[in-house]
């Protein structure tokens, strides 16, 4: 069976450029970038997390392989891009493998069905969801985990705030989603009136953006309130993944059907149009 690309995109302005690919294996389902942008690590669910160097953005080789002994579903770097962690859904574990050696080093046993993570730099502390809601808080420094709550009904991606303090939790189960402070753990929730999948935060314009599949509109939410401002239709269908730029206004969704990634401003909340890709695109990150 034949591999599939990981499309590696570099967006200095819209229109957007696209730079190259590279082959990760079969069956890529998450994607992270190492805090300095030299590498990214992508889970494959056929059992191994794949390393490609990104060399400075001039060109891109596959570094290495890890081979993960379940079926993987999120990966997510340390604050130091000295470890990676890798969810595997299979086993209900987290492994942790050694970057510089790309080696496993041993395994954290988590709650039932992982599927995203965030990792909070400023408190050592890496956020598990899990898909029927609960959230999984694991302490890097000590490689066990510290808690474990309630953040929903039925969760997908995590969204960690531009400022550290906040993820966002979006629930497909329930009109409510659902913020969890990374100090203390705690969860509060705001309503908005419908069951969304992913999340990105546009920090410049106190805008959170959420995907909703099934009504296939983005809910736009003002973050100094948690009100929704408006509703942006997908006649193409909404996005399953969520990123937003630091640092420029565009917010980009995975569209696997059209095989694309739409963009809109996340000013003047315009369509901006799509990216073409090799492939189904299923996540992305910057």
């Amino acid at each position: 069976m034949s591999a599939v690309p990981l499309i590696c995109l570099l967006f200095l302005q819209f229109p957007d450029t696209f730079l190259g690919e590279v082959s990760v294996g079969n069956g890529p389902v998450d994607v992270c970038v190492s805090p300095g942008g030299e590498r990214a690590y992508v889970a494959v669910s056929w059992g191994y997390a794949t390393a490609v160097d990104v060399n400075g953005y001039q060109d891109y080789s596959l570094a290495g392989l890890v081979s993960i002994d379940g079926e993987p579903s999120s990966v997510a770097c340390d604050g130091t891009g000295g470890t990676l962690y890798v969810a595997d859904g299979e086993n209900s574990t987290i492994h942790v493998i050694d970057t510089g050696s790309l080696t496993e080093t041993g395994t954290i046993q988590v709650e039932p069905q992982p599927v995203d993570m965030v990792f909070a730099q400023e408190y050592s502390r890496l956020f598990v969801s899990h898909s029927g809601g609960m959230v999984t808080v694991i302490d890097s420094e000590t490689g066990t985990v510290d808690d474990v709550f309630w953040a929903g009904n039925s969760l997908h991606s995590l969204c960690l705030s531009h400022d550290g303090n906040t993820i966002y939790a979006p629930d497909a189960g329930s009109p409510m989603e659902s913020m969890i402070s990374v100090q203390t753990g705690s969860v509060s929730r705001f309503t908005s009136g419908m069951d969304t999948r992913a999340s990105a935060e546009a920090a410049g314009n106190n805008r959170l953006f959420l995907s909703c599949t099934p009504w296939n509109v983005l809910a736009v939410v003002d973050t100094q309130d948690m009100s929704v401002e408006t509703t942006i239709d997908c006649p193409d269908g909404a996005p399953e993944e969520l990123c937003v730029l630091p640092d420029m206004p565009y917010l980009y969704g995975t569209n696997s059907d059209s095989g694309a990634l739409d963009v809109w401003g996340t000013d003047d909340l315009q369509y901006k149009g799509a990216v073409s890709v090799t492939g189904g695109p299923v996540n992305l990150a910057v």
